[in-house]
């Protein structure tokens, strides 16, 4: 179905985004540590490919240096002194084996991102060195120079998946939200082997010290996790909360992660507790997070994101701060965020004053907080609201990101998937079920062949949205799709109901 084409691409997500030729292998003699710089080296095997020509190497005995009938001689083989290097000999070794004519190994170093580092040309008995590398996770590609053809990668499993399709300016980046998402649809879906890889890759997102310790970066390069760490937000980072805390809950976890997640999870509600505004009128809620500063900005999907992460850890840990804090968080969201005039949630609040802004998250999953704590009347007013985002456009209908308003008068006409689909999710929250089926068989239009589904089907740049194939959007819809799983997103109340 939908749902399974979709996983299908978003695991392949998972995977190098480098297109292979072949079936052959190229791998290092063994795994290099972040910090080396020494000389690398590792062999390959050509599988389904013709070998090339090779180079042989000229060597040629010198009679002062050995004899032909010296077997066992391993030294120069071409008499020459090398003054500007205390007169050591240098030339060829023998035995010397020759190089495939057509054939290299290319290093890599991925930091902040992936650099080219050196490349040699493949020897013919099919191994490889490097005098030196650089920092950096190392991977290897086995090239053809002629075509430029990847015959072979090495590139280590991080458990990390990419957030856009290979058409994007960043296709090797890997934002924190989007893991998030995509450990909470293995999940949803009961792919076991996956949750446990993803559960373990958004570990090790996490920061481990310094004065953001414990806090989920908003991006890491996907071969690099320990790469990001420059913005932090405090969405991104309660949705990673949440994941983390579905898999305890989950039935067939990995008894061996239950440690290490409880760990992350003392350590991410440790930065949240950070975050927390403790003074004036907007305390209870939480600041955005953290980026060469303190954010003073309480944006109401961050904080919302934040009631569902403490909710539900005051269920599984238990936690009983955590319910005080979710407490008072609600208690904030509705007498700080909420808007009694215009009968929706305001766009955030700063020391002063209020973004009046209407965005659609505030009203989809401003509907499916206030449904959560038993508000049906300002849930329905907030899903009322949600129908001033409705658009046409791609040859389907969906839901703008900003609808009209002064602020933003003149919206670019696009779909925007993930928020669409969250807007089905609150649907069957608030128990409509036939309209969450509605607008879920709408955005399968969008759906391309390798099931994947775009960002938006229009670029606006001032709602940030860009027509690059999305694991944010195809997760989301996977999730908006099967809301009643006892793993989905946002449902840890459910279970309290009669």
């Amino acid at each position: 179905g939908a749902t399974d084409l979709a996983w299908t691409w978003v695991q392949s997500m998972i995977e190098s985004p480098t297109v292979v030729t072949t079936d052959s292998v190229v791998e290092p003699t063994e795994t290099y540590d972040y910090s080396w710089t020494g000389p690398v080296s590792g062999t390959f095997d050509l599988v389904g490919v013709t070998p090339p020509a090779t180079d042989e190497p000229t060597v040629v005995i010198d009679g002062n240096s050995a004899t032909q009938s010296d077997t066992g001689y391993r030294g120069v083989v071409t008499g020459m002194l090398d003054v500007l290097a205390g007169y050591t000999s240098s030339g060829s070794m023998w035995p010397s084996v020759g190089t495939y004519r057509d054939l290299e190994v290319v290093s890599f170093a991925t930091t902040d991102a992936t650099y080219r580092t050196g490349s040699v040309p493949a020897a013919a008995d099919g191994t490889f060195s490097l005098a030196s590398s650089s920092p950096g996770v190392k991977s290897f590609q086995l090239v053809q120079i002629s075509s430029g053809a990847v015959l072979a990668e090495y590139r280590p499993k991080t458990g990390l998946v990419r957030s856009y399709g290979p058409e994007s300016a960043i296709p090797e980046t890997t934002f924190t939200y989007d893991q998030a998402l995509t450990l909470q649809s293995a999940m949803v879906l009961d792919d076991s082997s996956t949750t446990a890889m993803l559960v373990q890759g958004l570990i090790r997102i996490q920061t481990a010290s310094g004065a953001q310790t414990g806090g989920f970066p908003a991006a890491s390069p996907q071969l690099n996790p320990g790469g990001g760490g420059r913005q932090y937000f405090t969405g991104n980072h309660t949705v990673a909360l949440y994941a983390l805390t579905s898999y305890l809950r989950y039935a067939d976890r990995e008894p061996s992660l239950e440690t290490p997640v409880r760990d992350a999870m003392a350590a991410g509600l440790a930065w949240l507790e950070a975050q927390r505004i403790k003074n004036g009128p907007r305390a209870g809620l939480y600041s955005a997070g953290w980026s060469n500063g303190v954010l003073d900005w309480a944006a109401v999907e961050h904080n919302l994101d934040a009631w569902h992460a403490l909710s539900l850890a005051a269920q599984i840990l238990p936690c009983s701060q955590c319910e005080l804090q979710a407490d008072d968080l609600s208690a904030a969201l509705r007498s700080v965020m909420w808007n009694p005039q215009n009968s929706r949630f305001d766009q955030g609040a700063r020391c002063d004053g209020r973004d009046t802004v209407d965005p659609l998250d505030g009203n989809s999953w401003g509907a499916i907080f206030l449904t959560a704590i038993g508000d049906s009347a300002k849930a329905d007013a907030a899903l009322a609201n949600a129908q001033n985002f409705a658009v046409s456009h791609g040859g389907t209908t969906g839901h703008l990101a900003y609808r009209p308003q002064p602020a933003r008068p003149a919206p670019v006409p696009s779909v925007w998937v993930e928020g669409t689909a969250g807007v089905a999710l609150a649907h069957a929250r608030a128990g409509d079920n036939a309209r969450q089926l509605s607008i879920v068989q709408n955005l399968r239009v969008l759906q391309q062949s390798n099931g994947s589904f775009p960002m938006a089907t229009a670029a606006d740049v001032n709602a940030s949205l860009v027509m690059d194939t999305s694991v944010a959007a195809t997760c989301w819809f996977i999730l908006a799709s099967l809301p009643s799983s006892p793993n989905s997103l946002w449902n840890q109340w459910l279970a309290a109901l009669p």
